[in-house]
């Protein structure tokens, strides 16, 4: 009798011992992989406002106008080739008035190339390339303004921003670049303008959303 007693207190204590490593040893197994997180999309999307301070100027031209204040607006869509270089397509436009309260209509078409020195930082640099559209005049000389009209030149761009929170699906960008459109001659009824050129300065702000 004592000897049974003996041999189930043994086997309790066995199933014991066994139901405690089954134990530990599920607990130590890890759970299973779960899917990872996808990839932050490659394209991008900026909107965003500026304050621009324009000058137009040209070869033949007495008085260029002097510089004029105005508001612009940027869109551009890109994709990041690498984790350090983007390329985008952006449209920016601004709508000024001359001294004389003459409308003038700049829209900026452009490629863009964007490239951040510090990859895990929101600094970045650009340059681009394109066409722009000029409505009415570019400058303000001081005489009787010629009837409306559209011209196209050469626009380019350079520039400098930084984006906060650039790993997030929405955030802020701040920028400040130059555009400068290049018009070349625009030949009038009694004369040609000669080397019509505008300088515009922007800074601005923009939402990215990726």
């Amino acid at each position: 009798m004592a000897q049974m007693m003996r041999t189930a207190a043994a086997l309790s204590l066995t199933g014991a011992l066994v139901l405690m490593a089954s134990g530990a040893g599920w607990a130590q197994t890890p759970p299973p992989p779960t899917s990872s997180s996808p990839e932050p999309s490659r394209a991008w999307v900026v909107v965003g406002g500026s304050y621009v301070s324009l000058l137009g100027d040209c070869a033949t031209c007495d008085d260029a106008g002097g510089y004029r204040n105005a508001r612009g607006l940027l869109v551009s869509g890109g994709i990041r080739v690498n984790p350090r270089m983007d390329t985008a397509a952006e449209l920016f436009w601004v709508p000024a008035t001359t001294a004389q309260g003459e409308r003038v209509r700049s829209t900026f078409a452009l490629g863009i190339a964007q490239f951040r020195p510090l990859e895990n930082h929101g600094f970045f640099v650009k340059a681009g390339m394109g066409l722009v559209f000029v409505r009415n005049w570019v400058y303000s000389p001081d005489r009787q303004a010629e009837p409306p009209f559209t011209t196209t030149g050469l626009g380019l761009t350079y520039g400098t921003g930084w984006v906060f929170r650039r790993h997030r699906r929405v955030a802020l960008q701040v920028f400040g670049s130059q555009y400068v459109a290049t018009l070349g001659d625009l030949p009038l009824e009694d004369r040609t303008i000669e080397n019509i050129v505008g300088n515009f300065w922007v800074v601005g702000a923009a939402i990215v959303i990726r």
